[in-house]
C-alpha cells in the first residue's frame, strides 16, 4: 500500500509538467512555431485526459534508439532496446 502511496503522489507531482506542457504547446502554435514532445513507449502520460489536446494537434511517432540513436550499452557495447513516443507539430 505504501509503494502505491508513492507512486500516486509521484503521478500528482508530474501533473504539473503535464499543465505547463500544454500551456507551452499553445503558446508555440499562437507564435506559429514547433513543439516536440518525447516520452518513453511505456509511459502512461499521453492516455491522460488531459493530453487530448496535444494528441489532436500533434503527430505521434515511435522511435527505437537502438536504431535510430544507435543507443549501446557502455559496459558490453550491445544496442540497448529502448522506444520513445515523440509527439510534433512538425511535418
Amino acid at each position: 500500500m505504501d509503494a502505491w502511496d508513492l507512486l500516486q503522489q509521484s503521478r500528482m507531482k508530474h501533473l504539473e509538467q503535464v499543465a505547463l506542457g500544454l500551456v507551452l504547446l499553445r503558446y508555440q502554435r499562437q507564435q506559429g512555431n514547433h513543439v516536440h514532445w518525447e516520452q518513453p513507449r511505456g509511459s502512461l502520460m499521453f492516455k491522460l485526459p488531459y493530453m487530448q489536446e496535444a494528441l489532436y494537434y500533434m503527430l505521434a511517432i515511435d522511435v527505437d534508439l537502438c536504431t535510430a540513436g544507435e543507443l549501446k550499452d557502455s559496459e558490453n557495447g550491445k544496442f540497448i532496446k529502448k522506444t520513445l513516443t515523440i509527439l510534433s507539430t512538425s511535418q
